[in-house]
């Protein structure tokens, strides 16, 4: 039963991944003037964590929210509203998910192959089974 259950749970996710719009993150990307401490002093005082700077951006943290899922199908406007109205907060952001796409050549009827080079024909290339058997010389000493 517990396979069972882990499998439908494992499903559901997937389906949700593969199919929603945006899956949106726990964390948020904000902008404070002042340093790492007025960032943990604000983070604080909402119920965030600051993780710490964004990479090499100046004045940029990123905020996680623990009580909050980690992804989600809907934005959470209300913990986005105390970020945004303080005073202190110049830009912020709730993250979302991207997804990753295999980027492959896909050919379709109109598309194919055609080179604007009038000597591919004529082009050499390497066998590379043939370079190495060639290059793998046996020494005896």
């Amino acid at each position: 039963m517990h396979r069972f259950l882990q499998i439908v749970i494992t499903f559901c996710t997937s389906f949700f991944y593969i199919y929603c719009e945006n899956l949106y993150l726990n964390q948020w990307a904000v902008h404070v003037e002042g340093g790492n401490e007025v960032a943990n002093r604000l983070a604080e005082t909402h119920g965030f964590e600051n993780i710490g700077q964004i990479g090499s951006i100046d004045d940029h943290y990123l905020f996680v929210h623990r009580k909050l899922v980690k992804r989600s199908t809907s934005s959470s406007p209300d913990h986005h509203s105390l970020l945004h109205n303080d005073p202190e907060v110049k830009w912020v952001e709730q993250q979302v998910s991207r997804k990753r796409v295999k980027r492959d050549f896909q050919e379709t009827k109109s598309s194919h192959m055609s080179f604007q080079d009038p000597l591919w024909s004529k082009q050499w290339y390497f066998d590379y089974v043939t370079l190495l058997k060639n290059y793998f010389v046996c020494v005896k000493s």
